[in-house]
Order: C-alpha cells, then sequence, then structure tokens
C-alpha cells in the first residue's frame, strides 16, 4: 500500500488481517515490490486494470446493466475506474 494511503484506509485493512506493506507512491516502485512479493512467496500478481481479463470481468457489470434495465439510455463510468470504463463499452455497445 502506498505510504501515503489514508490513515483510515490502513487501519481498516489491518483491522481485516491484513498484513500491510508500504511502498512510495509512484505506480513503478508499487510494481516491483508486488513482483518481489511474488518471487519470495509466490503469489500471483492480478493486475488493477491493465489486464484483458480484468477488462473484460469488469464489463460484465454492463451486462448486468442491460439484464436489469434493457431500455437504458445511458451509463455513466467515473473515469478513475479504468478497468469499468475500458469494460462497459465492449458489453453495452
Amino acid at each position: 500500500m502506498p505510504r501515503n494511503a489514508p490513515r483510515l484506509k490502513m487501519e481498516s485493512t489491518a483491522a481485516l488481517g491484513a498484513e500491510i506493506v508500504t511502498v512510495g507512491p509512484a505506480s513503478a516502485e508499487r510494481m516491483q515490490k508486488a513482483e518481489e512479493l511474488a518471487s519470495q512467496h509466490g503469489y500471483v500478481i492480478v493486475p488493477p486494470y491493465n489486464d484483458e481479463q480484468i477488462i473484460a470481468g469488469q464489463g460484465t457489470t454492463g451486462l448486468e446493466i442491460l439484464e436489469d434495465c434493457p431500455n437504458v439510455d445511458m451509463v455513466l463510468v467515473r473515469l478513475a475506474a479504468a478497468a469499468c470504463s475500458a469494460g462497459f463499452p465492449r458489453r453495452l455497445s
């Protein structure tokens, strides 16, 4: 978790039993640490957004919207949710 993450996020995560490993705020630093931990412990890295399977999985939310609201005219997706914004159009079009 980035060292500059909100304290409440760190406390809440720890309260759920997670071991928190802090790193710098840059994406490259986080990836380097993730790769190091994966190598040491045999973990699998699950990318947060830049992976075809993640994008496809997020796109299933678009399918659920169509099932629940087949006549939907518009779906707003926040831009900070990269996998969602990449996956939705694929499923809704």
